[in-house]
């Protein structure tokens, strides 16, 4: 992998200098990754790799599964048992809300265009009524208040993980398909008619072998368009004598569900060729450039990998390109990155300058 060392170090540096600070200086584009444990959020400038702060989750009673971002101050975090609001100005946090008697625990985190929070979690009253363990439902969370609206739960969704919404409100969840023989793949929910909810990506695995493109075990996805592509995460075992691959799919959403996959590159991490496992952790797109969170485990001589790796389809390497250093995080676990201002603040500031404009040009004719 082809990457500046020297650019590299000095964000490294700069992240382990700021495990003891008291906040995170966001920006509109910054990065946000999530650690497991200790629980525990940093912000990471996307262009140079360096720090720009962390935060430790005093309000997280266990490890943290995903993170999302709301401005440049709220930052949300799903743990097992609770969804936590962590402000980045001050690192003070607290608990949104907590799960429900009938689901297992949480896992993915995002935000919907209104600004709700949507989490994917584990049903288990589905689960006990039709004799599964890991039936997956879809909420809605109030930011404020922690009311909670279940979306979708059960059949054909289990064992769901990351989820993320396209403009126009629909819902993708990276899980796996009952009706499929259990295979991996996403569902996409229509939040106007869930019941509808349908897999428009799964992978074909009753053929061998199994073509280069079909996804093994989705783990993430992030979609920046309505009409797509669709991003995914997947982690291809291929046995206890290979390593694991490390891929990023794209998924035309216009295909059939099973055919409609393109491998855009594979051993994202790159760095270590004697790893004995690995795992892709979290995906953001912003514009043509794609982010992922790689997590390596190796073996021999080399050391674990754990960090950002960015990709721009048709320009980089196979391999993508580090953002931050290769050890700096220990057990990351989501990613997010600070959205760019829009919606009513735009449509306002649009407001007020034509409204100047108009005023001036009255002024010019009087």
């Amino acid at each position: 992998m082809k990457y500046d060392r020297g650019l590299v170090l000095v964000g490294f540096v700069a992240l382990l200098s700021s495990n003891a600070s008291a906040s995170i200086a966001l920006m509109p584009g910054d990065l946000v990754v999530s650690e497991q444990s200790p629980p525990t959020v940093y912000g990471v400038d996307r262009a140079s790799g360096a720090s720009k702060g962390s935060c430790a989750c005093s309000a997280c009673t266990s490890s943290i599964h995903d993170v999302t971002v709301h401005g440049a101050n709220e930052i949300y975090v799903s743990t097992p048992s609770a969804i936590v609001e962590i402000l980045a100005a001050s690192c003070a946090s607290h608990v949104v809300a907590e799960i429900d008697i009938a689901f297992g625990f949480f896992s993915g985190i995002t935000l919907d265009p209104s600004g709700a929070l949507l989490v994917s979690a584990e049903d288990c009253a589905a689960c006990a009524r039709d004799g599964i363990t890991t039936y997956g439902g879809v909420l809605r969370v109030d930011r404020s208040s922690g009311a909670r609206t279940l979306l979708f739960s059960g059949p054909p969704l289990i064992s769901p993980g990351g989820l993320a919404v396209a403009p126009d409100g629909r819902i993708y969840v990276a899980g796996q398909d009952t009706e499929a023989g259990y295979a991996s793949g996403v569902l996409r929910i229509d939040p106007e008619s869930p019941a509808a909810a349908s897999f428009v990506a799964i992978g074909d695995d009753t053929v061998a072998p199994i073509d280069r493109t079909d996804i093994v075990s989705a783990t993430d996805v992030a979609i920046e368009n309505a009409s797509g592509p669709l991003y995914v995460l997947d982690t291809r075992y291929r046995g206890s004598t290979l390593q694991d691959e490390l891929r990023l799919i794209a998924v035309d959403l216009a295909g059939a569900p099973t055919s409609n996959q393109t491998l855009l590159t594979e051993d994202l991490e790159g760095v270590n060729q004697d790893r004995s496992s690995g795992s892709l952790l979290g995906i953001e797109v912003s514009g043509a450039t794609i982010y992922t969170l790689d997590h390596v485990l190796s073996t021999g001589s080399s050391s674990d990998w754990a960090g950002i790796v960015s990709f721009v389809p048709g320009v980089s390497s196979a391999e993508g390109t580090h953002v931050t250093d290769p050890s700096a995080f220990y057990y990351p676990s989501g990613l997010a990155v600070v959205p760019e201002p829009h919606g009513l603040a735009s449509a306002a500031a649009s407001f007020l300058s034509l409204a100047s404009l108009s005023a001036l040009r009255t002024r010019r004719s009087s």
